[in-house]
């Protein structure tokens, strides 16, 4: 339930503009997020199948076995505290002192399969000429987004509950969602990506249809979320606060969202960057477009009553 009302200085008919244009190219994102796993399981599904690769294998084993690690390692060294805010209350019983595998984890496992990811699937995919990079990124992505939802769930169940909204905290909700990482991918693969890759195989999905579908709809949100997002929200602070620019946090994500869509372009228009490319780095996009948006919760600022 709303518990308060925006103070004087925000209510502006900026609100309305700022938050709409923001929503509806956000919204195209999601939609070019949409067709990118659908492309993605359809190009590797076309693919002969010859299982999981020995390569891809040993990656993954050696980053859920060293990132942790490595991480611990390096903030023990530099001395940080890793006592945690979190309180799991999980059978009944209560545990407080979870923080630091928590925030290794937090730190290393969800960054770390993104980025292995990529890199299998920009080096490594250039040298057996296989579309496996593709479907582990989008079986990673989508496996983050069900852990993010059950992570969310058990918080607002009571299994865990945030005390403490420093940024470092964030990494903590990630380690959980970390926990659920492994389980999410393994439910995604044999269920979503068996079943429902057999069900999209069925349906008449035009590849090429598919990727000019993702093309039109960041380029459609572009300029949607480019004048929500950044101008209008720019011209209500500047009304309500004094200045244009602050560098809140939600600030900060907004342009770098921003400028990560700018690339995106970039790369279509002048490197033709189609297919799986482009698939991939949609989906990339709107990991940080929710990022950005429950950053809000941990990091504070002037956006956090949102």
């Amino acid at each position: 339930e709303v518990s308060q009302q925006l103070v004087p200085a925000l209510q502006s008919y900026w609100l309305t503009i700022h938050v709409t244009l923001a929503a509806l190219g956000s919204g195209t994102f999601v939609v070019a997020c949409a067709v990118s796993f659908i492309y993605l399981m359809k190009v590797h599904r076309r693919q002969p199948r010859t299982g999981f690769p020995a390569k891809a294998n040993q990656y993954w084993l050696g980053a859920f076995l060293a990132f942790p690690l490595v991480f611990y390692v390096v903030l023990s060294l530099l001395g940080v505290n890793l006592q945690s805010r979190m309180i799991f209350t999980i059978g009944g019983a209560s545990y407080t002192s979870w923080g630091s595998f928590m925030i290794a984890l937090g730190m290393a496992l969800p960054l770390g399969s993104i980025l292995l990811t990529l890199y299998y699937n920009f080096v490594v995919k250039k040298k057996d000429n296989s579309q496996f990079g593709s479907n582990m990124f989008a079986l990673t992505s989508l496996a983050l987004l069900i852990a993010g939802l059950l992570a969310g769930i058990a918080n607002v169940s009571g299994i865990f509950n945030i005390t403490d909204r420093s940024p470092l905290r964030i990494f903590e909700f990630f380690g959980v969602i970390a926990v659920l990482l492994i389980p999410a991918y393994l439910l995604c693969y044999y269920l979503i990506y068996n079943l429902g890759g057999t069900f999209i195989e069925k349906l008449d999905f035009n590849l090429d249809l598919l990727d000019e579908i993702n093309y039109k709809a960041i380029t459609l949100g572009y300029p949607l979320y480019t004048v929500g997002a950044l101008f209008a929200g720019a011209v209500w602070a500047e009304q309500a606060w004094g200045q244009f620019w602050s560098w809140d946090p939600k600030e900060v994500g907004a342009l770098i969202i921003w400028l990560f869509y700018s690339g995106f372009l970039h790369a279509r228009y002048n490197r033709q960057w189609k297919g799986s490319r482009a698939a991939i780095l949609a989906v990339f996009g709107f990991l940080m477009v929710l990022l950005s948006f429950f950053g809000n919760y941990f990091f504070g600022g002037q956006h956090a009553y949102a």
